[in-house]
C-alpha cells in the first residue's frame, strides 16, 4: 500500500487539476456559444452568396464561364495541389487537431493512388500552429503558416489567407486547392471534411451548400433547395459592363467568404471539442479524487490500527 503522505500528495494534485479543468470547461463553453453564434450567423450570408452565384453561373454564357481562370484552371508545367489544413493554435481539445491530420493522410493516400502514372506534388498551408509537427513528419513543403486568428476570425484576418491561395493559383504555383477542416454540426458532434475550392465548379458549390445546411432546426428549410438535382433560377440578369468582369470580382470574393466560413466553423468546433475534453477531464479527476480519498482513509485507518496494536502490545508486556 502506498504511504499516506504519497496518497495525500497525489490527492492534492488531482484536486488542483480538477479545479483547472473545470475552469477551462466553463471558459470553453462560453467561447463555444459565442463562436457557434458567429458561425451560424454567417450562414445567412453564405446561403445568399451561394444562391446568387448559382443563379449567376446559370445565366452566364457557358464559353465565358469555362474560359474564366478560376473555373478553367491555370496551365502549369509542374502541377501541384495546395492542401489547406485548418487546425488550432492551442491544444487540450481532444482529437480536434489529430482528426484533421488523419483526414489529410487519407486524402493524400487516395489522391496518390488516383495518379499513379505521374508523381503528384503537394504543398501545405497551415491555419494554426498545432499541425507544424505533422507537416514535418510528412516532409511536404509548407507554403505559409497562419496563426493567431483568435477565437472568432474576421474578414480582415482571412483576407491574407485568401490572397495567398488565389495569387498562388493564378500564378500557376498550384492548379488545385483543397481545404481540410472541421465542420460544426452540434456541440457534441463535429466532422472533418475535405472541400475542393479551386478550380471552382458549380457542382462543388452545391455540395458546399449541402454541407452547410443543417438537417434540423434553423436553416433546415433550405435543404430541399440546395439538395435538388436541378438549379431553380429565379431572376434574369443583364450584365454591365460584362459578365466576365463581374465574375472576376465575384468569384474571388465568394472564395474569401467561403474560407471565412470554414475557419468560423473550425473555431466553433475547436471550442466544442475543448469543452468536451475538459468536461471529461473534470469527471475523471473527480472519480480519481474519490478513489484516492478512499485509499487515503484506508491507509490512515491502517496506520491508526497499527499504532493501537503497538500500544496494546507494549502495555501487555
Amino acid at each position: 500500500m502506498e504511504s499516506i503522505h504519497h496518497i495525500r500528495s497525489r490527492l492534492g494534485s488531482v484536486k488542483n487539476i480538477g479545479t483547472i479543468t473545470k475552469a477551462m470547461e466553463v471558459v470553453s463553453a462560453t467561447k463555444m456559444r459565442r463562436a457557434q453564434s458567429v458561425a451560424l450567423g454567417s450562414r445567412d450570408y453564405a446561403f445568399a452568396a451561394l444562391r446568387a452565384l448559382t443563379e449567376l453561373l446559370a445565366h452566364t454564357p457557358s464559353d465565358e464561364l469555362e474560359q474564366h481562370p478560376i473555373v478553367a484552371g491555370i496551365p502549369t508545367k509542374s502541377p501541384a495541389t495546395l492542401v489547406v489544413l485548418v487546425a488550432s493554435d492551442r491544444g487540450l481539445a481532444g482529437a480536434f487537431n489529430s482528426s484533421v491530420a488523419r483526414a489529410a493522410d487519407a486524402f493524400l493516400a487516395r489522391d496518390r493512388a488516383k495518379v499513379r502514372a505521374i508523381t503528384p506534388h503537394y504543398r501545405l498551408l497551415l491555419v494554426g500552429k498545432k499541425l507544424t509537427s505533422y507537416a514535418t513528419k510528412t516532409g511536404l513543403p509548407v507554403e505559409r503558416v497562419f496563426t493567431d486568428f483568435g477565437d472568432y476570425a474576421t474578414p480582415d484576418e482571412i483576407a491574407p489567407l485568401a490572397t495567398v491561395i488565389i495569387d498562388g493559383y493564378m500564378s500557376g504555383q498550384w492548379n488545385k486547392v483543397v481545404v481540410i477542416s472541421t465542420h460544426f454540426k452540434t456541440t457534441l458532434s463535429q466532422t472533418t471534411v475535405m472541400r475542393r475550392i479551386l478550380p471552382m465548379r458549380l457542382a462543388w458549390i452545391q455540395e458546399t451548400a449541402r454541407e452547410l445546411v443543417p438537417e434540423h432546426g434553423r436553416f433546415s428549410e433550405l435543404r430541399k433547395e440546395f439538395t435538388s438535382d436541378t438549379i431553380e433560377t429565379r431572376h434574369d440578369y443583364l450584365f454591365e459592363p460584362s459578365s466576365q468582369e463581374l465574375l472576376s470580382y465575384l468569384l474571388p470574393h465568394l472564395l474569401t467568404m467561403q474560407l471565412l466560413h470554414l475557419v468560423l466553423e473550425a473555431n466553433a468546433s475547436e471550442h466544442s471539442a475543448r469543452m468536451v475534453a475538459m468536461k471529461n477531464a473534470s469527471t475523471n479527476s473527480k472519480e480519481l479524487s474519490e478513489t484516492l480519498t478512499l485509499s487515503y482513509n484506508n491507509a490512515r485507518q491502517a496506520l491508526i490500527t497499527n499504532e493501537m496494536i503497538e500500544i496494546t502490545s507494549a502495555q501487555v508486556n
